[in-house]
């Protein structure tokens, strides 16, 4: 496995943050690349242990190098909180009764 001082320009990250006890995971491409830093996203991370630079102390930010497997996962936990989101500020009261009645056919299965 490689590590943080062998990434090369659009490798994919897993950038992991961690505020509140809870985890959040996105899959990132490092964009630029320093003598000491990495960035992801528009944020700066150290090198030498892929933490974010200038982080408060109430939260916990860093960058990961992981397998294909584990970005795929991330990927479509991305995906499902993204629809997720989407349906939860969808306004169900635009659609007819059949297609809500599909849609409840579809959830109670």
């Amino acid at each position: 496995m490689k590590e943080l001082k062998d990434l090369q320009l659009y490798d994919k990250v897993v950038v992991v943050r961690t505020c509140a006890g809870e985890i959040h995971r996105i899959v990132g491409y490092v964009e630029r690349l320093t003598s000491a830093y990495i960035y992801v996203l528009g944020v700066r991370f150290r090198k030498k242990d892929g933490r974010k630079v200038g982080e408060d102390r109430f939260s916990h930010t860093c960058i990961e190098i992981v397998s294909e497997e584990v970005i795929e996962e991330v990927e479509k936990e991305m995906k499902h909180q993204k629809l997720s989101s989407y349906l939860h500020n969808y306004s169900f009261y635009k659609l007819s009764l059949e297609k809500l009645q599909m849609i409840m056919k579809i959830i109670n299965e």
